[in-house]
């Protein structure tokens, strides 16, 4: 019995098309969900190193108020300007803020109308507390 030209384009068809759905389906379960995960660890990981940086800034004017070379008064207050003109990121747009413990604005590069403002009813737009 001959093959039919319908036969043998189903027997082409079928698993050409099974074998791009495979595909398909492993880059959008198994892949692309790998790389997401892969690239958010990296982007931790920088902006651990990045807090760090700044962790060790305020560290070394903290050893300039215990030496005696600045007041804390002083040293607070360079060391927020420093940060305040601290900016990373590809375009150089993601910044640093700071806050205290209870929680007040003590610096914030762009939004200087929340400076010495408590922060502890301070929502997103879903309403979750930010600073809690």
């Amino acid at each position: 019995m001959k093959p039919t030209k319908l036969s043998i384009i189903l027997k082409i068809t079928i698993p050409s098309i099974i074998c791009i759905l495979l595909v398909v389906w492993s880059f959008f379960f198994l892949i692309l969900p790998e790389m997401n995960e892969s690239l958010m660890k990296q982007k931790k990981e920088k902006i651990k190193d990045l807090t760090q940086t700044v962790y060790q800034l305020v560290n070394h004017y903290h050893e300039r108020v215990e030496s005696g070379e600045l007041s804390r008064a002083e040293s607070q207050k360079r060391v927020l300007q420093r940060i305040d003109s601290m900016r990373y990121g590809p375009e150089k747009k993601d910044y640093f803020w700071v806050n205290d413990m209870t929680p007040v604005m003590l610096m914030h590069p762009y939004q200087k109308e929340l400076i010495g403002e408590k922060l502890s009813d301070y929502e997103d737009p879903e309403g979750k507390k930010l600073f809690v």
